[in-house]
């Protein structure tokens, strides 16, 4: 029995070509642990967004 890639595709909402790929035996590679630029600033930032804080930020 024969895979239908097309319908597969469909009820994915991936392409044609990414099913091909992945029966074909794709891994994708592991992502990176990258920190963020701002994690260093995060405790500041708890602080003012906290409601202790005396300034008032609007959205």
């Amino acid at each position: 029995m024969k895979i239908n890639k097309s319908e597969l595709a469909r009820e994915l909402g991936v392409n044609r070509r990414t099913i091909e790929k992945y029966l074909m035996g794709f891994i994708p590679k592991r992502t990176r642990n990258k920190r963020s630029k701002i994690d260093e600033y995060y405790s500041i930032i708890s602080i003012l967004l906290s409601e202790d804080s005396k300034q008032k930020f609007y959205c």
